[in-house]
């Protein structure tokens, strides 16, 4: 894995501390933004919207350009208010199961049974037939089992989950974060003005029927951002109809342009620019060293190449979307080791209550699942393997996360305990 030719150290909050909060992309492209930050950058190259890359010959072998994202904690209000209800429907109790029906019929009940919007990965065969014996316990959880039954991935961001291959969710998933930012980049060797993690970008509702064309959904999107598309043309395709009240335009842009690998944003002129879409494609930013420790198994599960630098009682963890929200999740939920009081009255996810009913569900999908919805790193010991192949049986009225995983265990002879953050799962 290449490393990248610019790294930038930025402040994650409103003073600076040496950390990174960034996303930085690597592209093979000749020109490319280089958006960063008003805290200080120590950088090897400059880039400038709409000119060649400016490149010391060193590095003209790697011929890489950077894109760095500063992400503040604060945001407007609109837009946080949105992302608010978004996360509450998330987090929302669901469980259902799903049996011969397609990808993109599953996807469609789901939806509107959750009220949550998804966009699904052209390139995947939406009519290939899927079972999911067990889908929840929360609905965030309940699109990841869905995605996973056909082998994909899926990423809640913005307004909308995600649903899609690896690789294309985490590298568009990225470009969206960094939509709508509105940055500069500033002269070489120094940074343009901040940029925040909550876009200033006002949310509106966009929609489009059945049967549109990408550049007809390109044409919606050009309006509800007061833009010319001008000569940009994609190839045609017949969409399924989508709708979403409130959504960044941005957002969709660069959702369209990713489905033709292409990245698509405006131009310092208000016009829309298309570049290739970038190679690799990473976010980098500070959590707490705990956090980081506690979840290090899944982050290596979702990209074995991860990269977790420790800097005191800091983690800069380089990786794609998944893993930032996995962890994003974890730190709002206010994890803490074993003994440590949580922060505030908020209920425990884990002691939250739900209602689940589950038929020849494989025991090891349902603890993973539970376990995800607790917000704990789950450690399957070698000798569970072939208990945790077994189907379960599970009808359970208003119980909580805990115990509903030691339901799950007793069925298949295994047995649940917990350190911290971390679930452990053993034989009996």
């Amino acid at each position: 894995m290449m490393q990248p030719s610019l790294i930038g150290i930025i402040a994650d909050g409103n003073q600076p501390t040496g950390f990174p909060a960034a996303a930085i992309i690597k592209t093979h492209i000749d020109a490319f933004d280089a958006i960063t930050t008003n805290w200080k950058i120590y950088s090897m190259l400059a880039a400038f919207r709409s000119r060649p890359l400016a490149i010391p010959s060193a590095f003209c072998r790697s011929c890489l350009g950077t894109l760095v994202v500063l992400w503040l904690i604060s945001g407007p209000g609109f837009a946080q208010s949105t992302q608010r209800d978004f996360e509450v429907r998330l987090a929302a109790a669901h469980q259902s199961r799903f049996s011969g029906r397609s990808l993109r019929d599953t996807l469609d009940i789901l939806s509107q049974t959750t009220h949550v919007t998804y966009w699904l990965d052209r390139r995947v065969d939406s009519a290939q037939t899927v079972n999911v014996p067990a889908a929840g316990p929360t609905v965030e959880q309940a699109f990841s089992n869905i995605a996973a039954a056909a082998g994909l991935v899926s990423l809640p961001i913005d307004n909308l989950v995600l649903v899609g291959r690896a690789d294309w969710v985490d590298r568009a998933g990225t470009l969206v974060l960094a939509a709508g930012s509105g940055a500069q980049p500033g002269d070489e060797g120094q940074a343009g003005a901040a940029v925040r993690a909550t876009s200033s970008e006002r949310p509106v509702a966009i929609r489009w029927p059945l049967l549109t064309t990408p550049d007809e959904a390109l044409t919606e999107v050009a309006e509800a951002l007061n833009v010319d598309v001008g000569s940009l043309r994609l190839p045609h395709d017949l969409w399924p109809a989508f709708s979403n009240t409130s959504i960044r335009a941005t957002t969709l842009l660069t959702l369209i342009g990713c489905e033709f690998d292409r990245w698509l944003r405006l131009d310092d002129d208000g016009s829309l620019r298309a570049d290739a879409f970038p190679e690799e494609v990473s976010i980098e930013k500070a959590y707490p060293a705990g956090l980081v420790a506690a979840a290090k198994g899944e982050i290596l599960q979702i990209d074995a190449e991860a990269l977790l630098t420790e800097q005191g009682n800091q983690t800069i963890v380089r990786s794609g979307g998944r893993v930032h929200r996995l962890l994003s999740v974890r730190k709002r939920l206010g994890r803490r080791p074993a003994g440590r009081p949580r922060p505030g009255p908020a209920v425990a996810v884990e002691d939250k209550r739900f209602t689940i009913h589950w038929q020849d569900a494989p025991a090891g999908a349902a603890l993973r699942s539970l376990a995800q919805a607790g917000g704990w790193t789950l450690v399957m010991s070698s000798a569970s393997g072939e208990n945790a192949a077994r189907l379960i049986n599970l009808k359970a009225e208003e119980t909580p996360l805990k115990e509903l995983v030691n339901k799950v265990a007793e069925q298949v002879d295994l047995s649940a305990s917990w350190d911290g953050d971390m679930l452990s799962i053993d034989v009996r």
